[in-house]
């Protein structure tokens, strides 16, 4: 993943790390591809839904044909019955997996990934019952921010686990899109101030251009 992909956020030397969301989302898309079935991966908006599934789409590109199908205005977005069609046949391998695109059927022989469409799912029962997995992504928990933050960027990884918690108590609060903006706006600071490495008088500083 390019560092520019990272939550919105051109945010260089950005890693994506392997979180046990990741890991169980890795899982569930496998398993739904192997059905080719539906689902969704929900949860807050900045917790990782369509980073989660771009990233494990991109594993299976090499021998599998993936769609992407992006709505851009999501308040306006349609219907799921407006927008979950069946794919045809393109020629290559047999699973179609898609985001936010294709509805499993038998000729088309594809599975359906939905990132931030639960709530379009859900206003229509005959689409919500034929979800194969449902997977809600939630916030990082305080001893996840600890083990997580400091492998995400170098700006972490020799601060004070302390700060990390400051940091994340007061501004990125367990949000994947909120850390990858504190860490923009700290890598600025570092480079401005000439310090060597993050303290709370620097991240204080950050957390003005936040609030």
């Amino acid at each position: 993943m390019t560092a520019a992909a990272y939550q919105y956020v051109d945010l260089p030397d950005a890693s994506v790390v392997t979180t046990r969301a990741l890991l169980t989302a890795r899982d569930n898309i496998t398993d739904t591809v192997a059905a080719r079935a539906m689902m969704c991966l929900h949860g807050g908006a900045g917790f990782g839904k369509t980073l989660a599934v771009n990233i494990c789409l991109r594993e299976r590109e090499a021998h599998e044909d993936v769609r992407r199908v992006t709505f851009r205005a999501w308040p306006n977005a349609p219907a799921p019955s407006s927008w979950m069609r069946p794919s045809g046949s393109t020629g290559r391998r047999s699973n179609t997996s898609a985001t936010c695109g294709t509805n499993p059927s038998p000729s088309s022989r594809s599975s359906s990934l939905a990132a931030r469409a639960a709530t379009l799912l859900r206003r229509e029962a005959m689409l919500a019952s034929r979800i194969f997995i449902w997977q809600h992504l939630t916030r990082l928990t305080p001893s996840e921010v600890l083990e997580t933050i400091p492998l995400f960027h170098p700006v972490w990884a020799d601060a004070d686990p302390d700060d990390i918690a400051f940091a994340d108590y007061r501004a990125a609060h367990g949000n994947f899109r909120a850390w990858a903006r504190l860490t923009a706006h700290t890598r600025t600071a570092l480079t401005r101030t000439g310090h060597p490495r993050v303290d709370q008088e620097l991240l204080r500083w950050a957390f003005s251009r936040l609030d």
